[in-house]
């Protein structure tokens, strides 16, 4: 993982005698490593990320400085911590230098000659090697709890590591499920997958570290953003998605929250190619497994009605499909409903099944129908008769309609998740 920037140097600056003279807006930036450079040739070596120590030995002058920042910032380094006193003094550090910094929103922090490196870095990298550990153990953990709630084996391994972390047994949990769409088969429910137990397979599987697709950029993004803003999320990290734990909150809360990461997520980068979906709070902690599936669906939902966001509470008649694990039984539904209805239209090249839905959309009005299919009231009497006698629809029974609704709900459903 990656400790933000803001935090480190609230809680060691006294500890170093760290300054901070330029590029304070650049304090919300994450620092996943550290790294003592003298050497402008040495920062092809860099990932990104890392926080730069030097004392400036081979620096001539004003010119190699800002040069050497500029690569700094060019490679994407968190931030620059120059240990004066020995070869460089404060007073190199020009107006030039801080303007650049400023403008880039890069920091630049002054350390005092007595400050001794190895004691910063070795504190640097416990910080570092503690808080991956750290979210590590708690996305295994939870990794675990949501693909396999039924073993119990995993279960004696995993929920004592959530516990003590803050986690509770009877707790009621969101998980949100944030997808990169570039990859949309990646994140489809299986057939295998029901309401109590998700399967792990190619298409499911969740990493704990970091993933080399967008989704590590998503992940390093909303880290930031989330330790920005305080927000108690838990990452747990998938190839083509990420997933956000939180302690339940209200609907309005969580859109209003969401919303405002996707606001600043745009800003960055864009955000076209994201769908999010929220889960209803779980029972309990072993609950996760169940959100993880009612996640998935949501975004699929999403995605079906180009949204950024859709709660899984707003899926309605599809919430009640969910509970049925064998989904055989809602085909056989739809083809003993609406079966003869599409084997009519494959055989006479025709469309009834179209009119059909759109007569019990319409209530039966006629001029609703012939709005809705851009044809002749005519045409629709014509083919409101087929149904009637050539295909024996009882339409002005109620019952009947409620059948005929149901299975294109369920249609509708199966194209949808299957």
């Amino acid at each position: 993982m990656a400790i933000l920037l803001r935090d480190l140097y609230k809680e060691t600056k006294s500890t170093y005698g760290l300054d901070l003279i330029a590029g304070e807006e650049g304090l919300d930036h994450l620092m996943n490593w550290v790294y003592i450079s003298e050497d402008p040739g040495t920062l092809e070596f860099l990932h990104g990320g890392e926080l730069i120590i030097t004392t400036g030995v081979l620096c001539g002058n004003e010119y190699w400085l800002y040069n050497f920042i500029k690569g700094l910032i060019e490679h994407k380094t968190c931030g620059l911590i120059i240990n004066i006193g020995g070869h460089l003094n404060r007073s190199d550090i020009s107006d030039r230098i801080r303007m650049l910094c400023d403008r880039k929103h890069y920091p630049l922090f002054l350390m005092p000659w007595e400050t001794r490196i190895f004691d910063i870095t070795h504190d640097y990298y416990n910080r570092i090697f503690d808080d991956t550990q750290t979210s590590q153990a708690i996305s295994t953990a939870l990794s675990r709890v949501i693909l396999h709630p039924n073993d119990k084996a995993l279960m004696e391994i995993s929920l004592p590591v959530l516990y003590e972390h803050g986690f509770q047994a009877d707790a009621q949990y969101h998980l949100v499920y944030i997808s990169d769409l570039r990859d949309t088969a990646s994140m489809k429910p299986t057939a295998a997958q029901t309401n109590t137990s998700i399967q792990q397979s190619e298409h499911s599987t969740i990493s704990s570290g970091y993933a080399n697709t967008a989704g590590s950029f998503l992940q390093n993004l909303l880290t930031r953003l989330v330790r920005i803003y305080n927000l108690p999320y838990t990452f747990v990290n998938g190839t083509n998605y990420t997933l956000l734990i939180c302690p339940a909150r209200s609907n309005e809360r969580l859109e209003q929250e969401l919303s405002r990461l996707l606001y600043y997520m745009g800003e960055s980068a864009g955000t076209a190619f994201l769908h999010i979906g929220i889960s209803s709070p779980s029972k309990d902690l072993i609950g996760l497994s169940q959100a993880f599936l009612q996640g998935q669906c949501a975004v699929l939902m999403a995605q079906k009605k180009n949204s950024s966001l859709f709660f899984f509470d707003d899926m309605g008649f599809y919430k009640l499909l969910l509970s049925v694990n064998d989904t055989d039984v809602l085909r056989e539904y739809v083809n003993d409903t609406l079966g003869s209805i599409i084997t009519y239209d494959e055989q006479h090249h025709t469309n009834y099944l179209e009119t059909l839905s759109q007569y019990l959309l319409c209530d039966g009005s006629i001029q609703k129908i012939a709005g809705a299919l851009f044809c002749h009231r005519n045409t629709v009497n014509y083919r409101v008769r087929i149904l009637r006698e050539d295909l024996h629809l009882a339409l002005d029974d109620p019952s009947t309609r409620f059948e005929l609704m149901t299975a294109f709900q369920v249609r509708s459903y199966l194209d949808l998740f299957s």
